[in-house]
């Protein structure tokens, strides 16, 4: 597979020539014969009432002929802000998706060139099903990429791509509490539109007394990507992942045909959809979701620094933890932490339906330690009266600067692997690892028992996990083809350091390494065969794609970024399909 980075650095030195569609088998690209015509491009917005959008880059007043100084401050000072992003049709807030040889990047040289790089051609701004289907077909029928945006909160780049159609789901924002009843369920649910953003949701639910799994960025959507990807959050332990709460889709296939699926509809799509990628079987229009009676939560904090403390002291603190965190995810908690040379730090321990007494005995053999060892640590306990109001508290801290660009994977670590010494292997490879510039964060989890009575394609190492451990290498604002080259090189590296501390135990696929060289069997494991031909099944010409998206491997972008049929294809695809690619 080939890498963001070499694939940036080609378009780098390369003069980004341009090659005619079918003599690669490739998507049809600006510039060439079969790009639709601006007749064509009229024709289809007046189908959709006007909705079609031609992108204009966000940092196009940065650059002549258009330069603005005033409004080119404004966006380079807003640039780390997921607000920036979110409100655009095209903009990733990992940029360097988007980030080509002619891309308009707001912090280059004025006089240099401002064409649209990495982001998509055209984008509809979807309204209904409709306008959905319509794209779909439209792309399929000519023959370019398409690409499924809601609110460009995306580490894998899938909601971008040169030369592409694109569709806008973001104000899909319909809301709707609904009596579910089935045989696997009976209660309350929540119907939710596809551009739903995650503080929408969890306001809605708790203004009806009720709680919905989410994750902690405020502008994260719920019903597509996240969802699709196994979605945790702080309510992970105690309520499972947002795919394992799934219990309806409404979306629009490979055709362009308008599906429902559910446990008893389309079967198999709704078990895909269920945790086995987003970008890759439809567009998700809304997504129905299990919505249980709210509850207390208890936010917890917790600190202290290694400094007067013995190296082998320090590290036997953290083992500590270690120990007692099997105890605490099964209670329901949810740690959010970090370590290093420097310290410990609990940042967001979240205890729904706990008092803070409690959650103070479930922490007292941790505690207990370190008063052992004499250590002066900062301790703190919130009770919340409801979800709604811990997730004020907690997403308040991540809703700026949730658009730096970082590049960076992550990994499970499973609980038979906690056990005796290797705590402190884990330990101390987290070390090595911060040593060579990257941050890391470890969530703790209890998800063994979340999988009951669920059919769905999440990767099986989330039931065996305790910690997900997540690591991040900062990219700058004016980092080049080279510098990311090297930034993705040192990634690859480092996530192969954990894999060997648990192989094969599997990682998040939504914040995942990209360049994973084994990503078929580390992103969706023993899953990845029945949803490749669920694939084919509702997506037949491969009109949906992402690098690490199921089948991802069938197409491989060139240096202008246009798709073409990838020698991997020749090897996977019958011959049929090749015929169709």
């Amino acid at each position: 597979m080939k890498s963001l980075a070499t694939f940036l650095l080609l378009t780098h030195h390369s003069a980004g020539r341009l090659v005619a569609a079918d003599a690669e088998n490739c998507r049809c690209f600006p510039g060439d014969p079969c790009w639709p015509t601006d007749s064509h491009w009229t024709k289809l917005n007046s189908t959709l009432g006007g909705r079609l959008i031609r992108t204009v880059p966000i940092g196009a007043p940065c650059h002549d002929p258009n330069y603005n100084e005033e409004a080119c401050q404004a966006v380079r000072a807003a640039w780390n802000d997921p607000d920036t992003h979110l409100e655009t049709s095209h903009s990733p807030m990992s940029s360097f998706w988007a980030a080509l040889g002619e891309s308009c990047d707001p912090f280059a040289d004025r006089s240099t060139s401002c064409g649209l790089g990495g982001y998509p051609q055209y984008v509809v701004n979807v309204s209904s099903a409709d306008d959905a289907s319509q794209a779909v077909r439209f792309a399929s029928e000519k023959n370019i990429r398409f690409v499924i945006r809601n609110t460009g909160h995306d580490y894998l780049g899938k909601s971008t791509g040169a030369g592409s159609l694109a569709v806008w789901t973001h104000h899909l924002r319909s809301l709707e509490v609904v009596d579910w009843e089935d045989k696997h369920y009976v209660g309350k649910a929540i119907k939710m539109g596809a551009g739903v953003l995650g503080h929408e949701a969890v306001s809605f639910a708790t203004q009806h007394d009720l709680l919905v799994v989410s994750g902690n960025g405020p502008t994260v959507g719920i019903a597509g990507g996240y969802t699709l990807g196994g979605g945790h959050s702080s309510l992970s332990s105690k309520y499972g992942l947002s795919a394992d709460r799934a219990l309806e889709y409404e979306v629009i296939d490979g055709k362009g045909e308008y599906l429902v699926a559910n446990r008893e509809k389309n079967q198999d799509l709704y078990w895909a959809l269920s945790g086995g990628g987003g970008g890759s079987y439809a567009v998700v229009l809304s997504t129905t979701v299990k919505a249980d009676p709210n509850v207390f939560v208890t936010l917890g904090t917790l600190k202290f620094s290694a400094k007067g403390l013995m190296e082998d002291d320090f590290i036997g603190a953290i083992e500590a933890f270690h120990l007692t965190l099997p105890a605490l995810v099964a209670a329901g908690c949810q740690p959010l932490y970090s370590f290093g040379r420097h310290g410990f730090d609990i940042m967001a321990l979240s205890a729904p339906d706990l008092t803070p007494a409690q959650v103070d005995s479930l922490l007292e053999p941790f505690l207990a330690h370190l008063d052992n060892l004499g250590v002066d640590y900062e301790k703190n306990f919130i009770p919340f009266p409801n979800y709604g109001e811990f997730f004020k508290a907690i997403s308040q801290a991540q809703s700026k600067g949730v658009a730096n660009a970082v590049y960076g994977g992550s990994w499970f670590i499973p609980r038979n692997r906690m056990v005796g010494k290797r705590s402190r292997v884990l330990i101390e490879e987290s070390f090595r690892l911060q040593d060579q510039g990257a941050m890391q964060l470890f969530m703790g989890f209890n998800l063994s028992t979340a999988g009951r009575d669920v059919d769905n394609s999440v990767h099986g190492g989330w039931r065996e996990m305790l910690i997900d451990t997540v690591f991040m290498i900062p990219t700058g604002n004016d980092d080049g083809a080279e510098a990311m080259e090297l930034i993705s090189r040192k990634a690859t590296k480092l996530a192969s350091g954990l894999q060997k501390l648990a192989p094969h135990a599997g990682t998040y696929a939504s914040e995942a390494d990209p360049n994973d060289p084994d990503w078929k069997q580390n992103f969706y494991g023993e899953n990845y065969g029945r949803l490749l031909d669920i694939k084919r099944k509702y997506d037949p010409d491969h009109v949906f794609y992402g690098i690490t998206a199921v089948g991802g491997d069938l197409w491989s972008p060139k240096s202008d970024g246009r798709l073409c049929q990838s020698r991997e294809s020749t090897h996977t695809a019958t011959g049929s399909e090749r015929d169709e690619l």
